[in-house]
């Protein structure tokens, strides 16, 4: 019984770290991405505002179809 609970307790233990670097770097590419956006809307203000009314216009025309 001893084995089999070392054995859990490592796969335990490695599957925690590899869940741990993976959100490590989905944070960071989140960090990127919202850099990105950023300047994308500073740059193109009026257009990414007329892009947001269409996109809230589309989703709420496919949502009263549901």
């Amino acid at each position: 019984m001893g084995t089999s609970t070392t054995r859990l307790s490592e796969a335990a233990e490695a599957t925690a770290e590899t869940v741990g670097r993976t959100a490590d770097r989905v944070r960071d590419e989140l960090d990127v991405t919202e850099r990105r956006v950023r300047e994308v809307v500073r740059g193109y203000p009026i257009t990414c505002f007329l892009a947001a009314v269409v996109g809230g216009y589309l989703i709420g025309r496919i949502a009263r179809r549901i």
